[in-house]
């Protein structure tokens, strides 16, 4: 059977935005660029997809390939296939999500990355590729999950104050919350449990330290 040239070099790729809640502000993780295309510039962590592993498999691989980190559940955030937004070849670039927790430690591999970076969600460089469109992307679908707290917990602090709690919504959704419209909409979850803790750290009127159910 003769090849049909136009299906002649395609390439599948994954691209993967790496968020964490740090100091109560979302934040990705981007990794600079050391060759061209795009040489020098930020971008997401992303690879080609191994002929004999699923996308899934590749967003895990690559992970802990290049910054030791394991990712269990990556989330598909959409599929990105514009036939020149690669440059070199044809490549269509299947994109995820997921969830670093702040302590965990990144230990790039100097061999394929060769350096990373935590910038907050509003000061977000700009990326090579159409990597801008893809976090896009991934922050819609992470914003439509907001309130899902068996979700959210995952990565969420252990325990908080409800100012700092609204204050890491705020950083997700990218707008001010009403005070009093986020706790009753907290409340309505029926998901928080006041510890009996007070925060030491504030200066007058100790906040009540709330953990999830």
């Amino acid at each position: 059977m003769q090849f049909d040239r136009k299906y002649e070099k395609q390439m599948i790729s994954i691209d993967v935005s790496i968020f964490s809640i740090i100091e109560d502000e979302l934040k990705v993780l981007l990794v600079k660029r050391a060759v061209e295309p795009y040489e020098n510039m930020w971008s997401l962590l992303g690879g080609g997809v191994y002929n004999d592993e699923t996308c899934e498999t590749a967003v895990k691989r690559e992970l802990k390939e290049k910054i030791d980190i394991v990712c269990s559940m990556p989330i598909l955030s959409g599929v990105f296939s514009e036939p020149n937004r690669d440059i070199r070849f044809r490549n269509i670039s299947v994109a995820y999500y997921c969830f670093v927790k702040e302590n965990e430690n990144i230990d790039l591999n100097k061999s394929k990355v060769t350096e990373a970076k935590w910038f907050s969600i509003n000061e977000v460089p700009t990326l090579a590729f159409d990597h801008k469109d893809i976090l896009v992307a991934s922050l819609t679908s992470l914003r439509t999950r907001v309130y899902d707290i068996d979700f959210m917990k995952e990565f969420l602090p252990k325990t908080f104050t409800l100012k700092s709690l609204q204050k890491i919504y705020e950083s997700i959704l990218g707008t001010t919350l009403d005070k009093r419209n986020f706790r009753r909409k907290m409340a309505s979850l029926d998901c928080l449990i006041n510890t009996g803790v007070k925060n030491e750290l504030d200066k007058h009127k100790k906040s009540d330290i709330y953990k999830f159910k």
